[in-house]
């Protein structure tokens, strides 16, 4: 098929092609769900229900978040964002079709993992039947993929806080507890982090069958990240000093004022 006529080779283009297309279907999945409420139904997995079986892969696009207006927005832009940078270099280091594998693993894991509590009595350990809706969980696994692959990566949060990916990637656990943790379910909420444990291993090359690489020991950041990172933590620290100098520059001054007007 000629390259104008083919519909997937933009995506093929820009070397990400499988990082790409799950961007699009998280804007698609999200205004579809936007628009009608009978999509989120359609997408959404109830844990221990097969009555829908494709819910096991799409659940990750039954996204709510426009539902919350201009914050709803920026939240997904970030996703978006994110998923670029991060999916986008662990598809590059994987390839795509071991990259579609892992994401499918990562999606359909923490159902298997939380299947035990449709078989509970939810009065005694959780509030209410599990639900999974959105992209927290697959996309939670490739950042602790990412996270687990290069632990002191700098990472600057909103621009401004200094992080390194490891830090990241134990923010990610946390979110996956507090997400389905909540309410009374806290129980649910470890056995959904505890589905973040494969990506843990896998990224470590300790997964038998299913190896990240078979070169892989363990990630080292290269020079030139040593250089980024040491060039981005110096660049913090001065500019701290910049700001303690003008506070101490301002209390100085103001303190000067007030003996004048003691004079």
């Amino acid at each position: 098929m000629a390259r104008g006529t083919d519909p997937m080779s933009w995506f093929r283009s820009q070397g990400r092609p499988a990082t790409m297309t799950l961007i699009v279907l998280c804007i698609v999945g999200a205004l579809t769900v936007w628009a009608s409420n009978g999509i989120f139904e359609l997408l959404a997995h109830r844990v221990g229900s097969f009555s829908r079986p494709w819910t096991l892969i799409t659940y990750p696009f039954a996204l709510e978040t426009l539902a919350g207006g201009g914050f709803g927005i920026i939240w997904l832009l970030f996703l978006a964002l994110w998923l670029y940078q991060v999916g986008g270099q662990i598809e590059g280091e994987l390839g795509t079709k071991k990259y579609v594998g892992l994401w499918l693993i990562l999606t359909v894991l923490p159902a298997l993992v939380l299947l035990p509590t449709a078989f509970m009595n939810p009065d005694k350990l959780f509030a209410r039947p599990v639900f999974l809706a959105g992209s927290l969980l697959p996309v939670g696994g490739i950042t602790v993929v990412w996270a687990t692959r290069y632990p002191t990566a700098p990472v600057s949060m909103f621009g401004v806080i200094p992080l390194q990916a490891k830090w990241i990637g134990y923010f990610m656990v946390a979110a996956v507890i507090l997400s389905y943790g909540g309410n009374g379910n806290f129980f649910v909420g470890l056995l959904a982090a505890a589905s973040l444990l494969f990506p843990f291993f896998f990224a470590r090359n300790q997964v038998p069958g299913f190896p990240y690489s078979t070169t892989y020991s363990k990630a080292k950041p290269t020079k030139e990240q040593i250089r980024k990172e040491k060039e981005y933590f110096d660049d913090v620290k001065r500019r701290e000093k910049e700001r303690e100098e003008r506070e101490r520059l301002r209390k100085l001054f103001e303190s000067s004022l007030d003996e004048d007007d003691k004079r």
